[in-house]
């Protein structure tokens, strides 16, 4: 990565907490033609650079058979995060704000984002990184004009979906002291209030970030909505980024079939379970407009969000 780097315009970041929906969203904005992104192949070979020239493909909704097999595909990219800053608990690392930002790391991942963008062939950077929620003030640092999506959800849904995923067990907990819900619950606790802990810690984490934010540079965007009118969202989301809507894209978004799981958790929990996670989450879900008395509706109250959108309930 010698030579003088280009200039980033814009790069956007999906931020969220886990099981939110932010992946969905980025693998669906992966096809439009002017974003690139770190893929599955830069994941495993963070030191080779051209191999973004291969995620081109992607956006052929013909070859949708191939995602997430030998298609490369948009990666949360671990591996080429820690290149560009080492850390020793990856991904389970803690927040980073702007005084965690060297000149070294600073340097080292525009220069990783502009090589991707290089041969990618792509005028924006996407990525989502479920650790970059708590990293909302570094990255600004490292990219000032960056923009921020926020994907938020029932938190009920997205801690339901949290418990069913391989890696929870032994998933190291960065707001309890690394903490594994096994070792939670070998201590007596019930491992769905450590999941209920967290939500609320990293969605806090983004509420009190987005204030070293420009209005221009941070948007919410509610699962619920994305799934139940996706086209919608997506137009107002990519008049947010300054990016079009195209044929081509809207083709690609139809490839898709999206479908809310936020039903789950209702067969998921004990009534006793429910009410201690509601209890856990509810002042700041409530503040998000989710109404915890009724499971499945989302309020159509703005509560003073930054650039929030607000649509009739579901």
């Amino acid at each position: 990565m010698k030579g003088a780097i280009k200039k980033i315009d814009r790069p956007i970041f999906l931020i969220g907490s886990g099981r939110s929906g932010t992946t969905i969203l980025y693998h669906v904005l992966g096809g439009h033609p002017e974003l690139s992104w770190f893929s599955n192949y830069n994941d495993r070979w963070p030191a080779s650079f051209a191999l973004a020239a291969l995620s081109r493909f992607y956006r052929f909704a013909a070859l949708k058979a191939w995602r997430g097999k030998a298609l490369p595909a948009p990666s949360e990219a671990y591996a080429v995060w820690d290149f560009a800053r080492p850390v020793s608990d990856s991904p389970c690392d803690p927040p980073l704000d702007e005084t965690h930002v060297t000149a070294t790391e600073r340097e080292r991942t525009r220069r990783l984002v502009a090589a991707n963008l290089k041969y990618h062939g792509k005028a924006r950077f996407l990525n989502k990184n479920t650790r970059n929620t708590r990293r909302v003030r570094y990255l600004q640092n490292i990219f000032p004009d960056a923009v921020f999506i926020h994907v938020i959800r029932d938190p009920r849904a997205a801690i339901a979906s949290l418990l069913k995923v391989e890696w929870w067990p032994t998933m190291k907990v960065w707001c309890q002291n690394q903490i594994t819900p096994q070792q939670w619950a070998e201590q007596g606790n019930d491992p769905a209030l450590l999941a209920a802990q967290l939500w609320v810690t990293e969605v806090r984490c983004v509420l009190e970030d987005k204030t070293a934010l420009a209005p221009q540079q941070y948007l919410e965007v509610r699962y619920e909505e994305f799934i139940h009118n996706p086209k919608k969202i997506l137009q107002h989301l990519l008049g947010f980024c300054d990016l079009k809507w195209t044929s081509r894209f809207e083709s690609f978004v139809e490839s898709f079939a999206l479908q809310s799981m936020n039903f789950k958790f209702k067969n998921q929990f004990t009534p006793q379970q429910l009410a201690q996670i509601e209890k856990l989450v509810a002042p700041l879900a409530q503040q998000l407009g989710y109404e915890m008395e009724e499971p499945s509706t989302v309020s159509s109250r703005s509560g003073g969000r930054a650039r929030g959108m607000s649509l009739a309930p579901l």
